[in-house]
């Protein structure tokens, strides 16, 4: 079964660097990555998604940190192709209580309520609030996407 994922940019920036949100040695997030671009299931993005993946990882680079070039060549790979590169440029109103989700989240939540997509993120202070909040939304951490992602 395909699946479409909207992944927030920090699983974005850990896929580069190879660790989690704590520094720690992690390959989860480009596994993951790897998986939906290998089974051709499609990535998500808004203009604003887009824009913060952009700049945290300019900012990486510009601090002289090692980025994957692995990861930037499956990206490549994926917007190159109409089937897995999903550019969404109206977001839909939410049917929740968006107040209870924090304010720098909800760009990211609206987008995979949109397109009824998997939200991939790192921010545990989001999940639990996901959990109560949308019933209907599958929020999970990469390393719990990656079954998902593995599909066929």
């Amino acid at each position: 079964m395909k699946h479409a994922f909207t992944l927030d940019e920090n699983v974005w920036v850990c896929a580069c660097t190879g660790e989690n949100e704590d520094g720690e040695t992690d390959d989860s997030s480009f596994r993951l990555l790897e998986h939906v671009a290998l089974n051709k299931h499609k990535l998500v993005f808004s203009q604003e998604l887009w824009e913060k993946c952009q700049s945290k990882l300019s900012a990486l680079g510009n601090q002289g940190a090692p980025l994957s070039a692995r990861t930037f060549g499956l990206l490549n790979q994926i917007a190159r192709n109409p089937e897995t590169f999903f550019f969404v440029t109206e977001l839909d109103d939410p049917p929740y209580d968006e107040e209870r989700v924090p304010l720098d989240d909800r760009y990211v939540v609206r987008l995979a309520v949109t397109t009824q997509s998997i939200l991939v993120t790192t921010d545990n202070r989001l999940l639990p609030i996901l959990r109560q909040v949308l019933i209907a939304l599958i929020a999970l951490r990469p390393e719990r996407a990656i079954p998902l992602a593995q599909e066929v």
